[in-house]
């Protein structure tokens, strides 16, 4: 005898079989899971764009400024990159001059942002000026958080933030090149000294390196460990190594 479901008529019940019912299932839990996942990106985009036209406003030039003061204030500062992009990458040089006075509160990936923005508008000069900048401050950051692997991370975390065809420009300066946008760096680092707080790198290496609390070096030895790293690039900048 058959174990085979049945219609009325004798023939096979395919619809009633377990293994149909089985791969019905299957499909049905993937298909809720697609909706699911596409619900909640499309929600938080939708809250990320809310956020942003709130701080942002009619997203004028001359009113980012408020923007930007407000969005600093986030630990990670994800916020105040993204209203970046929202620009036309021609206007970048507009917003770093309407934003210098601020910068000093940025992280690093602020300044990586700009040099791909300058990138984008085809402006190489001033991007890769910028990323080298960003590296230097991203340096900084690196050097106050109180775990070994903090400077192998800082590069991967610049290559993570820098485009290829950056890259690509950067690798292909000369050591002259490199040392004359070095000094320019430092030169705008003089003008503008950092005063943000490393704590959103050093989170991101305890995350890499499954650590509960990364330490930050004392506030009080951050003048000395940003004058060590002045000092270190000027040496290279004036030395005679190629």
């Amino acid at each position: 005898m058959s174990l085979l479901p049945r219609r009325e008529d004798g023939k096979i019940d395919y619809k009633n079989m377990w293994e149909v019912k089985l791969l019905r299932g299957i499909f049905m839990f993937f298909i809720y899971l697609l909706l699911f996942v596409y619900t909640t990106v499309g929600a938080q985009s939708a809250w990320t764009w809310i956020q942003l036209r709130y701080h942002g406003g009619d997203f004028k030039i001359e009113n980012i400024d408020k923007a930007a003061e407000a969005l600093s204030y986030d630990e990670e500062q994800l916020l105040l990159t993204e209203l970046l992009t929202k620009y036309p990458p021609q206007d970048i040089g507009q917003i770093t001059e309407k934003l210098q006075d601020q910068s000093a509160e940025f992280h690093a990936t602020y300044f990586f942002t700009v040099a791909n923005r300058y990138y984008k508008a085809g402006n190489i000069d001033e991007a890769i000026f910028w990323t080298m900048l960003a590296r230097f401050r991203l340096r900084y950051d690196a050097v106050r958080c109180q775990h070994d692997a903090s400077g192998d991370i800082s590069k991967f975390f610049a290559l993570m933030y820098t485009g290829a065809g950056l890259q690509q420009e950067i690798a292909a300066l000369t050591p002259p090149e490199t040392k004359a946008y070095l000094q320019r760096v430092l030169d705008w680092d003089a003008a503008h000294p950092p005063e943000n707080s490393p704590r959103y790198f050093c989170k991101y290496v305890g995350d890499l390196e499954r650590v509960k609390n990364v330490n930050i070096s004392p506030r009080a030895d951050w003048p000395a460990i940003r004058l060590l790293l002045r000092t270190a690039a000027q040496a290279h900048i004036e030395g005679d190594n190629e």
